[in-house]
């Protein structure tokens, strides 16, 4: 099979061409992988995702390079003779920015703080670069997007050339030729970036709009940059600047208020937690004595089990709680928002923990516990009232 002939390499911006069909295979899932003669579709390589779009109309799903060949794997065989060949444009000049951005970002990231760039991932909705050489900090990283922010609008001219390997003797080349390669192509940010590519790139740093790192981890001994670059970065601008000020008006507060707001809300919601746990407490102690004189007997013991709809899960622990003290006695309760909290005092011989699990697994609800305790969160109260007649009629087995 002869080599593909690559168009994508001297005509980036090259969306339509026509070619002709050299080969097409069957595969086992129904889908065919088709050869051209020519192609502008770039295959997923050296980080960069492949091109989309449509081969006489039929839908190109993937594209992969074997060898010198381009494979564009296709949903129709009756792909013959010459077709017509077009690119998702919208998804080619996204990878376009994103590349060019990383390349952009990669050179900053050096210059600013000797890290250099040991990989390279383009995702869908976000890519990443891994550093290594330094410490990534909040420092490194607003230096960085200062100078390839700076370098955007400056408008450098990117520049695409294939020289000789032997030839190159530039100290200021980023990254090297991968071996046994005689002609190197280069991609160049005028005056700022010089790195072996074989992926497709604007013709201006202006093209880019902007780059945005939006957050740093380290991952084994490198430092992993998440970043967006063009379009990806404004519509993620647009979407964090419409949740903040969705949460300023929330708030009742002005977006530069914002933080400090938020720090009394939720200063607010944890005195507020704090004072209903009291309360809680309190009421527990209160209504320990109602639920007692209306315990009846089973066997040597009282239990309790009734619904209290008002309730939540954090009132349930506490009233248990107070009950588990009462020797003799096992409660059931269960609280309007599904849950059901399930004790026996230490003085009872009772297993709840297990048949409780298992009452919960049958009814697609999720229980478990240890012993004379047991916890169970059902679907709504109708599950809770049911799943506490259950375990009432198990607690009333054990006890004959």
């Amino acid at each position: 099979m002869p080599a593909t002939i690559k168009l994508f390499s001297d005509a980036p911006r090259c969306s339509e061409f026509r070619a002709r069909v050299l080969s097409a295979s069957k595969r086992d899932n129904e889908e065919f992988d088709v050869v051209l003669d020519r192609t502008a579709f770039y295959p997923e390589s050296g980080g960069q995702l492949c091109d989309y779009g449509t081969l006489g109309g039929v839908a190109v799903t993937s594209v992969r390079e074997d060898g010198d060949v381009i494979v564009h794997r296709v949903a129709d065989c009756s792909l013959s003779g010459e077709v017509d060949g077009r690119i998702d444009w919208v998804r080619r000049f996204d990878h376009m920015q994103q590349h060019t951005g990383q390349h952009v970002l990669s050179r900053a990231f050096f210059n600013t703080a000797a890290l250099t760039t040991v990989s390279f991932h383009m995702g869908d909705a976000i890519s990443t670069i891994d550093l290594m050489g330094g410490v990534v900090d909040e420092d490194a990283v607003r230096a960085a997007e200062d100078l390839v922010n700076r370098v955007i609008e400056e408008s450098r001219k990117i520049v695409v050339r294939t020289v000789p390997t032997k030839s190159l003797r530039d100290k200021s080349l980023r990254g090297k030729v991968p071996d046994g390669v005689s002609q190197a192509r280069l991609v160049e940010v005028e005056g700022f970036d010089i790195v072996p590519c074989c992926g497709t790139h604007v013709a201006s740093t202006a093209e880019l709009r902007a780059i945005k790192v939006l957050k740093w981890e380290k991952v084994r001994n490198a430092s992993r940059v998440y970043f967006k670059v063009g379009r990806r970065a404004l519509d993620d601008y647009a979407f964090k600047h419409s949740v903040v000020q969705q949460l300023a008006n929330q708030l009742t507060t002005s977006v530069d208020s914002l933080v400090s707001g938020f720090e009394k809300t939720v200063a607010d919601a944890k005195a507020g937690r704090r004072a209903l746990k009291r309360l809680s407490s309190r009421l527990a102690v209160l209504e320990k004595d109602a639920l007692l004189a209306d315990a009846v007997a089973v066997g040597s013991i009282r239990l309790i089990a009734c619904m209290l709809p008002d309730a939540d899960g954090a009132y349930l622990a506490a009233l248990s709680g107070e009950l588990r003290g009462v020797g003799g006695l096992v409660s059931l309760l269960g609280s309007g928002d599904g849950t059901v909290v399930c004790v026996a005092a230490d003085d009872v011989a009772i297993d709840l923990a297990t048949v409780a699990g298992k009452i919960a697994s049958d009814m697609n609800g999720r229980g478990g516990g240890k012993g004379r305790y047991a916890r169970a969160s059902l679907s709504d109260a109708v599950q809770a009232k049911h799943f506490i007649e259950a375990m009432k009629d198990d607690v009333e087995k054990q006890m004959q």
